[in-house]
């Protein structure tokens, strides 16, 4: 038997939005300016993470910073996860690498430093974005305590944990952690 209440009238399906659109690059050049980018961290993600972020930086012609922050240098064992092309200071030899891609770009800060709870103050500051590619909690708690007093950050963590032996592999994180004081799109 046919259910009174039915409608003969086919649903019509959900209507799909629109996905996204990002802001030209122009947009993004002109909200980047003048601000700074930290990068924390420069073994076998932040090494990466810079070479891709000075590079996009640069296609855009942003006018802005890129701070690269370790105290810790460049091994051989390092070798199979991180982008390094010399032994020294990770700091000053990512930035002397990157050199050439930043022309035109961002301006590239090294910082040969551990972050401490002495520090990071003067490391982190208003207004700044920030990209945590550290392999410790402890920094990464020195960092967030840091991060929670500021009223305008933007922390994206992902590091990497579990690389020592014997545990063997990598396991990832990302943790994104966003202060403003008001609304604007970055």
């Amino acid at each position: 038997p046919k259910n009174p209440n039915a409608s003969s009238v086919a649903a019509e399906p959900p209507k799909k939005s629109a996905p996204p659109r990002l802001a030209p690059p122009h947009v993004w050049a002109k909200r980047l300016d003048g601000r700074a980018i930290k990068i924390i961290g420069l073994g076998g993600v932040g090494t990466w993470v810079a070479q891709a972020l000075v590079q996009f930086l640069a296609s855009l012609r942003a006018v802005c910073q890129v701070w690269l922050v370790d105290g810790d240098s460049y091994e051989e064992s390092n070798h199979s996860r991180a982008l390094f092309q010399s032994y020294g200071n990770k700091a000053a030899v990512k930035a002397a690498e990157l050199e050439v891609l930043a022309r035109g770009g961002p301006t590239l800060i090294p910082v040969p430093r551990y972050v401490t709870p002495r520090n990071v103050r003067r490391l982190i500051e208003e207004g700044d974005i920030v990209l945590l590619c550290v392999d410790n909690h402890k920094s990464r708690k020195c960092l967030g305590n840091a991060a929670r007093k500021l009223r305008n950050v933007l922390v994206i963590s992902g590091g990497n944990d579990g690389t020592e032996q014997p545990s063997g592999g990598t396991f990832g994180n990302v943790i994104v952690y966003r202060s403003e004081e008001h609304t604007s799109e970055l």
